[in-house]
């Protein structure tokens, strides 16, 4: 068991942005000094922030710190500020490199006003490691709610690629900025049909659809609302994209899908052939979307791009919070170039990967025990492919025209492979095969 005591403290200031800033996280014996501020305005909003826990993720929560919190107030005078120490923690990874994680939440205490929280992580270098946060942006219901979307969890992750090195985290900050929501009338989105259901959820598809012999040519951006009030201030929150919502609008060139969408149906998407941008707020919530069929996901028809908060994304650590790789879901990224799956995800959807074309660099955790049909179908940037001891079937196509691929290693684990899974990969030299 390698050890790395974490020693510091939290202190607190007056602005608008809460910040834990570390010194270095390392695998080989480092103290890791954590300081930073909290700063905040009242702008009408209430908040609380706690549950501040730094754990290893392998096993049950047994390095806590002392919770942290910060309650904000409608009057800067009646701020109040909580804040405790963290001293005397030990977080530990195993030897085979076992994630660890801060977690916190954050929750709404006002009872009219929704909450904007933007999470932010950076550090100035990392050495044979990974930073990444479950969620970066979300939107929390007033108080009033029911089913507790007036609080969300944030999970930092800090990942380690390969225990035969030293591995360091150095100048790591994270940033929470909490600010009011203004909510957005329907009559800011007149190309939109907004549906306004009983129970307060919506699905949207533009009010003009086309067909493959009369298409839509007028839309070319469209950005759909995560909630939206009506004439009488109701509030709605759009969760579905339904089947052939957005078809043949041949000239969308981007869509903003918010982090409130679940599912998109069947053909959504289908025939938007200028489309090549998805911008999204939440990779945890893009990784949650039931995808009804290939056409549902946007970037199938020609390929395109998503973009985390205007950053385009080419590399991809899954949270540890998901634990399926859903099929189609990141179908024709052509930006992509690697992707870690954690030890909580148990299975890679079908076309889960498909023609991720500049794709090079994948890695499996163990507790996968499925990979589905051409779920890396047309990723021609492969080279190597490591198939882990827990993976029991392959799907077919799964691995076909990955020209690219030169070597493969199958787990133990393997008991079905579907037909042509290695189909057209032309450039493949070496496959070790288990007697299973």
């Amino acid at each position: 068991m390698k050890r790395i005591k974490v020693i510091g403290l939290f202190s607190a200031i007056c602005f608008a942005v809460f910040a834990l800033t570390f010194g270095v996280l390392s695998l080989r014996n480092v103290d890791v000094n954590v300081g930073g501020s909290i700063t905040y305005t009242a702008n009408g909003v209430m908040a609380t922030i706690s549950n501040g826990v730094l754990a290893n993720s392998s096993s049950d929560v047994t390095n806590k710190m002392q919770g942290f919190e910060v309650k904000l107030s409608q009057d800067i005078s009646e701020i109040q500020n909580q804040i405790n120490s963290w001293s005397g923690l030990e977080l530990q990874f195993n030897e085979d490199g076992d994630d660890a994680t801060i977690t916190f939440s954050v929750t709404n205490n006002h009872p009219k006003d929704y909450l904007q929280v933007s999470i932010n992580v950076n550090s100035t270098t990392t050495t044979n490691a990974e930073v990444s946060v479950n969620k970066t942006n979300s939107i929390l219901f007033p108080n009033t709610v029911t089913d507790g979307s007036n609080k969300s969890e944030y999970v930092v992750t800090f990942h380690i690629l390969n225990t035969d090195y030293n591995a360091s985290i150095n100048g790591f900050v994270l940033s929470v900025t909490l600010q009011k929501y203004e909510i957005p009338s329907e009559t800011d989105f007149p190309e939109l049909s907004l549906s306004k259901n009983s129970n307060g959820t919506s699905s949207v598809r533009v009010k003009n659809t086309g067909t493959s012999s009369s298409p839509n040519t007028t839309l070319t951006t469209v950005n759909i609302p995560l909630i939206f009030k009506d004439a009488d201030d109701k509030v709605y929150k759009v969760t579905s994209i339904p089947r052939s919502a957005f078809a043949y609008c041949t000239n969308l060139t981007s869509v903003t899908i918010p982090d409130s969408v679940t599912s998109i149906g069947w053909y959504a998407f289908d025939g938007c052939s200028s489309l090549t941008r998805v911008d999204i707020t939440n990779m945890e919530s893009w990784l949650n979307i039931d995808f009804g069929i290939n056409t549902s996901n946007p970037l199938r028809d020609v390929g395109g791009d998503i973009y985390l908060n205007g950053s385009l994304v080419t590399e991809v650590i899954v949270p540890n919070t998901i634990i399926e790789i859903k099929d189609y879901v990141f179908q024709g990224c052509k930006s992509l170039t690697s992707i870690t799956i954690p030890d909580s995800v148990t299975s890679i959807g079908s076309s889960a990967f498909r023609d991720c074309k500049s794709l090079t660099s994948i890695t499996i955790s163990d507790s996968v025990t499925s990979i589905g049909s051409s779920a890396f179908d047309g990723c021609s940037g492969l080279t190597s492919i490591t198939i882990p001891d827990s993976v029991t079937s392959i799907g077919y196509y799964a691995f076909s025209g990955c020209s690219s691929l030169t070597s493969v290693t199958i787990g133990n684990g393997v008991t079905s492979i579907g037909g042509s899974a290695f189909y057209g990969c032309s450039g493949l030299t070496s496959v070790t095969i288990p007697d299973s």
